[in-house]
């Protein structure tokens, strides 16, 4: 068990990755004929990291002449039965960069939606949305069942314009309609939006919502609770003061008790990760909160992960009640590798918390990029979605 996810009932949700893997190859259930919907789990944790899908290249927008930006999806997609025929399919959140690359997207990216069919993915957008507009700069889409009709809902973490005064945005949510498509909405709140998550926490087919980054400068994290008709309240409390204020950006619901209660990770810029914070008392190092069984986060002792010199930020976790791997970047200029010039996977043992670096790389990979936003399991090991980034590991 020890290198398994974390996950409520093991065999049950092992079982969902094989069946939606199956689904993507054959698009049928595999007892019927007749293709049925996969089904939503209980948190966007256990949605992104249960897919059991192979690295894929990421779909290429085709650019229109004299257009002056190019239109990418890059970190903000996620996976589905969006289409509801039994088979995954993808929805990505595009951002439009600057042909010459001298200054961040300034004006708001598309949502598309893909079917892979002949081993492509082909944009079938029109069929399933008609507000196609997205963020200035979308950062992490989760999938998660938001308005109790059984289909998978995505919410994306935008932070809009990356240059200061940094002015935050307003983040989207897609919420599926009883005629099988999807509604856009955009959300009442704005923020420099790095991090959510997602969980049906009172079991009761609704999910709510964690929100994380900055409200524009400041730290920011918020807990909305489900009002059950597609909106959401506030929910002060959930976490403790400890938290006010810390650059923390990265957020997910994993369980690493017996309680069957979700958990929840904060990830930020730990001590010694950045010698020149503006903000010296917002760093944060990476953490995990236990539920005390009512579905707030703090009033038991903190489990603070090990420090990873250089590496001093992690984007994504895969835990389990015996182990746990972060995905981590460099995040500062002065520290040799250069600020999201490198990545690294660190194992930890749990309970016992004794760590070691199992990957690490530093410098660009094939897409300019020198970070890897997400990791999933894959038969026995890890990997990145996107085939960008050559991570393979063993669990």
């Amino acid at each position: 068990m020890k290198h398994l996810l974390a996950l409520f009932t093991i065999c049950c949700v092992i079982s969902t990755a094989a069946f939606a893997q199956s689904a993507v190859s054959s698009g049928t259930n595999a007892t019927t004929s007749k293709p049925q919907p996969l089904p939503v789990l209980r948190s966007s944790y256990l949605n992104a990291k249960s897919v059991g899908v192979k690295p894929f290249s990421m779909p290429v927008i085709p650019r229109p002449p004299k257009a002056t930006d190019i239109e990418v999806i890059e970190p903000a997609y996620a996976f589905a039965d969006f289409f509801q025929e039994g088979t995954l399919s993808l929805v990505g959140f595009s951002q439009m960069n600057p042909e010459n690359y001298t200054h961040p997207p300034s004006r708001a990216g598309r949502i598309h939606f893909y079917k892979m069919v002949g081993g492509a993915w082909v944009d079938k957008t029109t069929s399933l949305l008609s507000n196609r507009t997205g963020c200035v700069t979308a950062r992490k889409a989760i999938v998660a069942d938001f308005n109790g009709d059984g289909k998978p809902d995505v919410f994306v973490a935008c932070h809009g314009y990356d240059v200061a005064p940094f002015p935050g945005e307003r983040p989207r949510m897609l919420l599926s309609q009883p005629d099988g498509t999807y509604k856009n909405v955009q959300m009442p709140f704005n923020c420099f939006c790095h991090g959510a998550a997602a969980a049906d926490v009172g079991n009761n087919g609704y999910a709510d919502l964690v929100v994380t980054g900055a409200n524009p400068n400041h730290g920011f994290l918020a807990y909305y609770q489900n009002n059950h008709n597609g909106t959401f309240s506030l929910s002060p409390g959930r976490f403790p003061s400890t938290t006010d204020y810390k650059k923390i950006f990265s957020v997910d619901f994993v369980n690493i008790t017996s309680n069957a209660k979700f958990d929840i990770f904060l990830g930020g810029y730990e001590h010694g990760s950045i010698k020149h914070d503006q903000y010296p008392d917002g760093v944060w190092d990476q953490t995990i909160l236990l539920n005390d069984g009512k579905n707030y986060f703090g009033r038991k002792n903190p489990i603070l992960l090990p420090r990873m010199p250089i590496f001093g930020f992690a984007l994504d976790i895969i835990a389990s009640r015996s182990r746990i791997y972060l995905l981590r970047v460099s995040v500062d200029d002065d520290n040799g590798v250069g600020n999201y010039k490198g990545a690294s996977v660190q194992a930890i043992d749990y309970p016992s918390l004794k760590s070691k670096v199992v990957y690490k790389h530093v410098g660009l990979y094939k897409n300019y990029h020198g970070w890897i936003p997400w990791m999933v399991p894959l038969h026995g090991r890890i990997i990145s979605p996107d085939d960008a980034y050559p991570l393979s590991i063993p669990q």
